[in-house]
């Protein structure tokens, strides 16, 4: 059996190495139009954080492994012709203008996403940039070491750890067309602290979106805002949007989705029966399937990682795992402070129908209330009927108190009210954790603050 993928990101390096470890007689090839990096798109924090040394050891996977696994990496490579009728990609080498055919049993599509640059520049190359992969991100490096003022479009979780990582010098703007930040994962009310509370140098720039942008005879640019403010002399504008699907390869071969996204079953199958499609390529169904509405655009890591495993093992088994609804399981830091989010928000309920209530509670694990060092919050979002948790979130100055999410993420996917959590094995340990669990003393306090809730 003959595997081909096209794409060399996170997913489809995920699936070739989930095909070839499971079964080693299958032919598997990578076909990536750059060099192979299985690249980590938020490389750049990580080095401007001194977490590593250069772009360079920003990867998820050694090439190496994989060609132990005897994988097949088609580096330059870019994909000209799909034609999934004949099972057969048209192939061009970056170095050669001659093509060539590739034949396939199975085929998986894994070409990702790239970010949307909002307005419009003379030198979107050098002043208005985007770091989704590897060489977008190193000339994108360079120029944000050598930028003072520094606008950044989106402020979901791409665009707060770009800005966290920044050095403090710099004067950093965050535009968002949302009331604020991180809307997509997290409750106003929950997260106000971060953005009361960021870093001096940080400004937000809310319900808003640049709708022009100048470039200045010194180089610099003039970017006009809808809602009439104008910023001068900004040196650099940082894409950091979700994107959208790199689809463009697939039109009127394969079914597409309105947004551009591959049409896909359970079983990621595309209208073409051996051929796949995962990570960013596809739609995601938030916590429940049987919602109205219920499809979105996630570009999530965890979301490729996930798809990557299962249509990898539906090649290998004849479709015997389905595609699950996500709980957009996400953590990230700005600041201080560790966020960490999984399943519905309040306004994620809300527009879904759900009638849900909502238990906040607060711990200091250094006995001082006046100070937020040992702080951790944990918000829980459940039905006012069956009482079952289906959203959570978390706020602490702990990194290690955000791994509770994961926790969480399982009893959402569980469909856990408060009192099947109550009825949970958690570990007591003094010299560990000196004090019961706080998943479930928010759960607790949930049955408690609703004295009428029956089991």
């Amino acid at each position: 059996m003959k595997v081909v993928i096209i794409g060399g990101s996170h997913s489809g390096t995920t699936a070739a190495i989930h095909l070839k470890k499971k079964d080693p007689s299958c032919e598997v090839i990578i076909i990536e139009k750059n060099k192979f990096q299985s690249f980590i798109a938020s490389g750049i924090n990580l080095v401007e954080k001194g977490q590593i040394k250069s772009l360079e050891d920003a990867k998820l996977y050694d090439k190496e492994e994989l060609l132990d696994l005897n994988i097949e990496i088609m580096e330059y490579t870019e994909v000209t012709e799909f034609e999934p009728k004949q099972n057969v990609l048209t192939i061009k080498l970056k170095e050669n203008d001659g093509v060539s055919y590739v034949y396939y049993d199975y085929l998986i599509l894994a070409t990702g996403s790239t970010q949307i640059k909002h307005g419009k520049s003379k030198n979107d190359d050098t002043r208005y940039i985007s770091y989704k992969n590897y060489l977008e991100s190193k000339k994108s490096l360079d120029t944000l070491n050598n930028s003072k003022n520094v606008v950044i479009v989106g402020a979901g979780f791409i665009g707060l750890e770009l800005a966290d990582s920044l050095d403090v010098e710099k004067n950093i703007t965050l535009v968002d067309r949302m009331d604020y930040p991180l809307f997509r994962y997290f409750d106003e009310k929950f997260i106000k602290i971060i953005y009361e509370k960021c870093p001096s140098n940080i400004e937000f720039q809310l319900n808003d979106a640049i709708y022009k942008i100048e470039e200045k005879t010194n180089g610099k640019l003039k970017v006009y805002f809808f809602n009439g403010d104008i910023k001068d002399d900004i040196d650099v504008i940082v894409s950091a949007s979700n994107g959208k699907p790199n689809s463009e390869l697939f039109i009127d071969k394969i079914k597409l989705n309105y947004d551009k996204t591959v049409g896909v079953n359970s079983f990621l199958q595309t209208s073409a029966d051996n051929v796949y499609a995962i990570g960013d390529l596809v739609l995601q169904t938030l916590i429940d399937e049987d919602l109205p509405k219920n499809q979105f655009f996630l570009p999530l890591v965890s979301n490729a990682f996930k798809t990557a495993l299962i249509a990898a093992e539906n090649i290998l088994t004849g479709n015997t795992q389905k595609n699950i609804p996500t709980n957009k399981t996400i953590a990230t830091k700005f600041g201080k402070y560790y966020l960490a989010s999984s399943g519905f928000t309040e306004l994620d309920a809300i527009s879904h129908f759900c009638e849900v209530d909502q238990i906040t509670k607060e711990f200091f694990f250094e006995n001082d209330e006046s100070s937020d060092e040992g702080y951790l919050k944990i918000q829980l979002t459940f039905t006012k009927d069956a009482k079952q948790v289906v959203g959570a979130q978390i706020l602490s100055v702990s990194r290690m108190a955000i791994e509770n999410i994961n926790v969480l993420s399982m009893i959402i996917r569980e469909k856990l009210t408060f009192f099947e959590i109550m009825k949970l094995d958690f570990y007591f340990q003094p010299e560990i954790q000196p004090f019961i669990n706080v998943v479930l003393q928010t759960a607790l306090s949930g049955i408690y603050e609703n004295k009428t809730m029956n089991n």
